[in-house]
């Protein structure tokens, strides 16, 4: 168990989590003031002041003893949202716990049934439906209200506008954009109730059903194809499985669900934070070796007569289509190049110079590179759905940062006449994980002598790293003008 959640990014949104059925579930929103159940109460939750329990599962609310204890002390009463049918269960259950009557225990219950909504604030509404799902349980959808003029007001002035207004006339259609759904357990027939779910940016849903990990069940087994089914229609971003099954724990469920989904979603998928490490064995290998790698090793440059340096930028991360649009509204038109040796070199050059660096590290290295073949399915970097790129530095995720370490280890074993032969995915990434010791931050690059002093710092990049040369070279250029070089 992990007593305080673990952070986890949607998106751009960022979440504390963890989930385990018939353990503990929760998901905290601090940027839209709301927890999706309480399982267990944790130091995120405390400032928040709005609470939703899908059901009475007692996964979904065991740590609201704590946390409204915590209120009481603040002074702060919260907003608790759940099944209307359960509402004197609850308030039976928060009535029966030690010593409410002298912490002066406040709170604000509201009951909710199908098609409720409830305005969260003037940016975000909630609206809830019935699930399918045996249990007494909602699903959630909350969305931003979009408001527009109706097609006969389109052509008014700004001042007619503002009359009209001030006249209450009912001149605007409001629609909502659906930002995230919340399903405590996804069923066929609720998508087919309740197509909406499938229209939102992104889709949380339970997995606790798909209950044939390593047994495959002739019963069981259509659930999770007839899901991945309804599936191919989900037009949203993020497809994220919860309420993982707790004894399966041990396994790694992305290699059970990725197979499962339809391609065209496997690169949105991730799954809820139910362990300390993705990296256990018991899931079959996915990956194949690719049959040919094509690159240019030739180091095609730009012309440092027309292009002038203007920015080291450094990393992107998360923020990278927002720098992005940064840079082009700063400077017109740019482009990002590397500076090695006073030359300016395309991305692919660049990134030839980079994969160089892991070859080398590789064939230096037999016994770690046989450890990592032997230990593998497949590698990722941001999310298992990195695996999905393949040998192609090209295919990214636009909102998450990019991943390069993971394709250019494949491609190293490919030019090594090597494959993965494991049985799970390894993250090679953060501090805690399997793979850290191929994490590009660490890794030598070849050729220190062409990283740019100085070099770029960070606490996760140890400099004369792949890392280091990445980002200490990394430039922003544009068009040369007399007189304006750096």
């Amino acid at each position: 168990m992990i007593p305080d959640g673990r952070e986890f990014q949607i998106g751009r949104l960022k979440v504390n989590t963890f989930s385990i059925a018939d353990w503990a579930s929760w998901l905290v929103i601090p940027s839209w003031d709301i927890i999706l159940d309480i399982g267990q109460c944790i130091t995120p939750m405390l400032s928040v002041s709005r609470l939703f329990i899908s059901s009475l599962q007692e996964e979904h609310y065991q740590g609201i003893a704590m946390y409204l204890a915590h209120k009481a002390l603040t002074k702060k009463i919260p907003q608790i949202y759940l099944p209307a049918r359960n509402v004197e269960i609850l308030k039976a259950f928060i009535k029966a716990l030690p010593n409410t009557g002298r912490s002066g225990l406040s709170y604000k219950i509201t009951g909710l049934e199908d098609g409720d909504e409830v305005i969260l604030d003037n940016r975000k509404v909630m609206k809830v439906f019935e699930t399918t799902q045996s249990a007494n349980a909602l699903g959630c959808i909350i969305a931003e209200p979009k408001r527009k003029l109706k097609k006969e007001y389109l052509n008014l002035t700004t001042a007619e506008i503002n009359e009209s207004i001030g006249e209450k006339k009912d001149i605007f259609e409001v629609n909502a954009k659906p930002l995230l759904a919340y399903i405590p357990e996804a069923t066929p027939r609720l998508f087919d109730a309740h197509p909406e779910f499938l229209q939102s940016e992104t889709l949380i849903t339970g997995c606790r059903s798909y209950d044939t990990i390593g047994t495959a069940s002739k019963t069981e087994e259509p659930q999770i194809l007839a899901i991945a089914e309804k599936l191919e229609a989900f037009q949203g971003k993020y497809l994220v499985f919860n309420h993982v099954p707790a004894k399966y724990t041990s396994c790694d469920i992305y290699a059970f669900l990725l197979p499962r989904l339809p391609e065209i979603q496997r690169q949105k998928l991730s799954v809820i934070p139910y362990r300390d490490t993705r990296a256990i064995e018991g899931a079959c290998n996915l990956s194949s070796r690719p049959e040919r790698l094509s690159f240019d090793a030739a180091q095609e440059m730009l012309s440092v007569s027309e292009w002038q340096i203007v920015e080291y930028p450094g990393y992107f991360g998360y923020k990278k289509a927002k720098l992005t649009n940064y840079y082009a509204e700063k400077y017109g038109e740019y482009q990002i190049a590397w500076e090695v040796n006073k030359h300016l070199l395309y991305r692919q050059s660049a990134l030839q110079l980079y994969e160089n660096a892991y070859y080398q590290y590789l064939k230096n290295n037999p016994e770690l590179t046989d450890w990592l073949v032997n230990t593998a399915a497949d590698i990722y970097d941001t999310a298992p759905g990195n695996v999905e790129s393949g040998i192609d530095y090209n295919i990214q995720d636009e909102l998450s940062p990019n991943h390069l370490h993971d394709i250019a280890i494949r491609r190293c074993l490919v030019r090594m006449d090597k494959w993965f032969k494991g049985k799970h995915y390894l993250e090679v990434r953060s501090l805690k994980s399997e793979g850290y010791v191929l994490n590009p931050g660490i890794v030598p690059f070849h050729k220190p002598e062409l990283i740019h002093q100085p070099e770029w710092e960070s606490n996760w990049i140890i400099p004369g790293s792949i890392e280091s040369f990445w980002q200490s070279n990394k430039v922003i250029i544009i068009p040369h003008k007399e007189g304006t070089f750096l």
